[in-house]
């Protein structure tokens, strides 16, 4: 008797809807992490623990009826049930996005072979589950701060590299560590392990006097907003109006995801798999009036004077990685074939792949521009991306996440709501949906695109990859 993945299903969205009310923590309390905070008597440094669920106005604790994913929202109608201050929609989008980015991943997998080959798969699906919403909690602190706490993308990173050693990750492609795509990978990577030995013993220069890679480009938070961070209860991030529009949205995605998935469409899982990072997204980026004076300053931090010559440290290190691949590639080495070697050079391919291409479009476009072209936090969250999905789809997810962002970038013209962007959302967004359909997308691609006598079996695959 097969078990009903229906049943499982439905498990997965509402797991995803719990893991969003997590997120929603993180994503507000980890910028914020070890200031102090008051909650009733007591002084204690914030964590993802303390203080507990609360209403920010009057400091009433949430009831566990109400603390129901998405459901309590609804049950409150919107308004903490003591003071009846309103609720951010943010919470609930957040919640709901992530279900549907859950159930998603899913039916990917379900339609993606036989009911044996999906119980097989599972350990897989749990590894994309996890990377999806380590990704997401990414997106919203940027959202938020324009800012990336590198713990997030290290975890994704140390992650895929664990994972690769028992040869489960799913969708990575395995490299040949021999041929000249894997000997490059291995000659990058001891490239950057000597770059980045360099520059903690001070051999290399240091771009922007930053002592952290995520935070080059962000601006610090001015010491009056600390202090008054460490007074009172870390308030909820209220978004500017548009509420009932918000959650009409999120209520059609909704309807919508749950007629793809029982209708058992064809294309049911790109549906879910839209609905939920449209709702995600407008759930954690339109911000309160106070985010126009952040973009302010974020843009004028990209314009410091000295920008090219900070930027060419960053060629600096960048030039010790690329030409350690280049030197690698060239060179008939012979590497160890280790059973875990073709997983593991497919991840460090996919990482320098990935944060190589965000790092020398940053490094070239503020050369040409004078200006900060993007936030060096990009760099290592591309990284993770591509150390997940692999060299290939981190290409395609350096070219999906601009387009993504025009979109939006419209939307705030036509509003004249404040025009910086936080790339990151932008980034996580295509490197999920590579993570579920790249090899889809590429084959629609050359399929459309690329002669039929070109076509064979390995055309979607790097040389020297398996």
């Amino acid at each position: 008797m097969e078990f009903p993945l229906w049943l499982l299903a439905v498990f997965l969205f509402l797991l995803g809807c719990c893991i969003g009310s997590f997120l929603n923590v993180v994503i507000w309390r980890l910028p914020n992490y070890g200031s102090p905070v008051r909650f009733g008597d007591h002084i204690r440094p914030l964590t993802l623990s303390f203080p507990p669920s609360h209403c920010p106005h009057c400091h009433e604790p949430i009831r566990a009826r109400y603390n129901i994913p998405v459901i309590g929202y609804l049950l409150l109608g919107g308004r903490c049930g003591g003071c009846r201050e309103p609720i951010s929609a943010r919470y609930p989008m957040v919640e709901l996005g992530t279900g549907l980015i859950f159930l998603a991943i899913f039916t990917q997998q379900h339609a993606a072979g036989s009911h044996h080959a999906f119980l097989l798969g599972i350990p897989g699906l749990l590894l994309k589950l996890f990377f999806a919403a380590t990704l997401l909690a990414t997106a919203g602190i940027d959202a938020d701060t324009f800012q990336i706490p590198l713990i997030l993308p290290q975890i994704v990173m140390a992650g895929a590299i664990a994972i690769a050693f028992f040869g489960v990750q799913p969708g990575l492609p395995h490299i040949n560590p021999s041929g000249w795509l894997g000997r490059a990978a291995w000659g990058g990577t001891c490239g950057l392990l000597v770059a980045l030995g360099a520059l903690k013993w001070g051999l290399l220069p240091r771009s922007f006097n930053s002592t952290s890679v995520a935070s080059a480009t962000a601006p610090e938070m001015p010491a009056e907003k600390v202090q008054q961070t460490s007074e009172v209860n870390v308030p909820p991030p209220n978004a500017a109006g548009g509420t009932r529009a918000r959650l009409l949205l999120a209520a059609a995605a909704a309807i919508v995801s749950a007629g793809s998935f029982f209708c058992g469409t064809a294309t049911e899982s790109a549906v879910i798999l839209a609905a939920g990072l449209l709702v995600f997204l407008v759930g954690v980026l339109p911000q309160p009036e106070a985010s126009i004076e952040l973009s302010q300053e974020v843009m004028d931090e990209t314009r410091e004077p000295d920008v090219r010559r900070e930027v060419f440290k960053e060629l600096l290190f960048f030039l010790i990685p690329a030409v350690g691949a280049i030197v690698a590639g060239l060179l008939p080495l012979h590497l160890p074939t280790w059973r875990f070697m073709p997983a593991l050079t497919g991840v460090m391919a996919g990482l320098l792949v990935g944060g190589g291409l965000i790092w020398i479009t940053r490094i070239m476009g503020s050369l040409v521009l004078g200006r900060q072209a993007m936030g060096l936090g990009d760099v290592p969250l591309m990284a993770a991306i591509g150390a997940v999905v692999g060299a290939a789809h981190a290409v395609l997810a350096f070219f999906i996440a601009p387009f993504a962002a025009l979109i939006w970038a419209i939307f705030l013209m036509i509003r004249r709501r404040p025009n910086v962007l936080p790339y990151g959302p932008w980034l996580v967004t295509a490197g999920i949906i590579v993570l579920l359909s790249g090899q889809s997308i590429l084959h629609l691609y050359f399929h459309t695109f690329i002669p039929r006598r070109t076509h064979h079996a390995h055309v979607f695959h790097w040389p020297g990859q398996r």
